[in-house]
């Protein structure tokens, strides 16, 4: 099992019912062994944060953020 940790972005936070835009930074996954970032997550269109999960610990295949338009 691997397991990550949820960072925001320091330019900007992703809330819910928080409006972003296309690219936006939404959050950074890091790897809990090494401390190194393995992705940031981008907000692929504009759109409203519907769900962000608040737990910073994040195992794979887990859903971390959901958009509506």
């Amino acid at each position: 099992m691997t397991v990550f940790v949820l960072s925001a972005c320091s330019a900007s936070k992703a809330e819910e019912d928080r409006d972003v835009e296309t690219g936006m930074c939404m959050a950074r996954i890091i790897d809990t062994g090494s401390g190194e970032m393995i992705s940031e997550i981008n907000a692929p269109e504009n759109g409203t944060v519907f769900f962000i999960q608040s737990n910073p610990l994040a195992f794979s295949d887990s859903q971390l953020i959901l958009l509506v338009r």
